[in-house]
């Protein structure tokens, strides 16, 4: 085996990155760092078409000393597929992220104000107990006064209520 016939082998042995398109019927397959297009209605025919272009691109390469001018492939390729499917989920994870962020903040937002307002209403019960406590014989009876005058005054509402209401009236009557 000659270098020449060593070196084609080596060139066509080598994995391209292949695009594939269909379009009205037919497939388009393109090496892009080769610059080689098919097109066939059938995807064998035209894969087996693109062998044979990139085969005889080689052998010209070769059979002219050009083999160091022929691009070789990379991965670009793959990096551009990445790339791809990554500019595709791109808002997604965006989003995605700036909903947990958000969450989070929210959750930390909701346990602060609900242990404020646990630790604010705790004392409210001594506080009333306490002042209870603390009045005179008479500011207590004031006080009841001012409760029984309230209610009469509060009684018609709370009427209003158990008319819109007639189930659950009529569940403690029973």
């Amino acid at each position: 085996m000659d270098n020449k016939q060593k070196k084609l082998e080596d060139l066509i042995k080598r994995q391209y990155y292949v695009i594939l398109m269909k379009k009205n019927g037919s497939f388009y397959l393109h090496i892009p760092e080769l610059s080689l297009i098919v097109e066939d209605k059938d995807l064998n025919k035209a894969h087996e078409k693109l062998e044979n272009e990139k085969e005889a691109y080689f052998r010209k390469a070769v059979e002219m000393n050009l083999e160091d001018e022929i691009e070789l492939p990379s991965d670009l390729g793959g990096a551009k597929v990445k790339k791809s499917l990554l500019s595709t989920f791109e808002p997604f994870f965006i989003k995605l992220c700036a909903v947990f962020i958000v969450g989070f903040i929210l959750l930390s937002l909701t346990a602060a104000i609900a242990r404020y307002v646990s630790y604010e209403i705790k004392d409210i019960p001594y506080e009333v107990i306490n002042k209870i406590n603390g009045m005179s014989e008479d500011d207590i009876q004031q006080k009841r006064l001012l409760l029984r005058n309230t209610f009469k005054k509060v009684k018609p509402f709370i009427e209003e209520f158990k008319t819109a209401f007639p189930e659950s009236s009529s569940k403690k009557d029973h």
